[in-house]
């Protein structure tokens, strides 16, 4: 069974307002502190640190405090600098996989609407559906949005190409290594192999989403060493596949 993520169970404001609740006590915090501090209840306050936690915002065990990413979020959202904001909350989606995937999936799909991608997040989750997972899922799509990974476009929301690092993998020692209950996969397409008698080439394509993979090979070989030379290039060719 593929791991769970936990979603926020409150809505990006309510984020907003936690991660500057950090920031005000500025030192590690229990649900109390938090509670007195922000106005928020004990439990929303719980329920929204796994979330924080799982994206490297807090960190910490029963006393929390913010990361050193959280902090510059933090001092980003107090200040209202929207440009800062924006590169924090991206640096955070970059390097978490579940959050990376997501954007991948709108990627994919070539935009997605509202309702779709909010469906998405919930049902990528793992979590069972019901009101608190769902208004998690409509956070994310906040976030998303407030780091301009998204933009509307008509019905759809579609990636912003302009925004650094949001169109690559996440890095092999990001957050959340978890494989998701559905997976975002673009088709394999291989070509077959064709020649290039100019230059006694055999050329080989072979493109696993937007990455082309070319190979070729450049054939020098006497008479008596042609037999049995193509069945050595579909050796070749049939071990790339695999």
């Amino acid at each position: 069974m593929s791991e769970k993520v936990k979603l926020p169970r409150n809505s990006y404001e309510e984020l907003r307002k936690l991660i500057l609740g950090y920031h005000y006590i500025g030192k590690p915090s229990g649900l109390q502190e938090l509670a007195q501090t922000t106005g928020m209840a004990r439990t929303t306050i719980s329920s929204n640190n796994a979330f924080l936690l799982y994206i490297g915002v807090v960190e910490g065990a029963n006393k929390k405090s913010l990361t050193e990413t959280g902090s510059r979020l933090a001092r980003a959202i107090e200040h209202e600098i929207i440009i800062e904001v924006q590169k924090l909350w991206s640096e955070i989606i970059s390097d978490n996989e579940f959050l990376t995937k997501m954007i991948q999936a709108v990627k994919v799909r070539r935009g997605m609407e509202y309702a779709q991608l909010e469906n998405h997040i919930a049902f990528s989750s793992g979590e069972s559906k019901n009101s608190k997972v769902m208004t998690g899922a409509r956070a994310v799509i906040d976030i998303f949005l407030s780091a301009g990974a998204l933009v509307q476009d008509g019905e759809k929301l579609i990636v912003n190409d302009h925004v650094p690092g949001l169109n690559e993998s996440p890095h092999p020692g990001s957050r959340s290594n978890i494989n998701n209950s559905e997976d975002v996969t673009e088709p394999e397409i291989i070509t077959e192999p064709h020649y290039d008698e100019k230059n006694t080439q055999q050329i080989y394509k072979k493109e696993i989403g937007q990455v082309s993979l070319k190979i070729e090979l450049l054939i020098k070989a006497g008479p008596e060493e042609l037999e049995g030379l193509g069945k050595r290039i579909k050796q070749i060719i049939d071990e790339v596949n695999e």
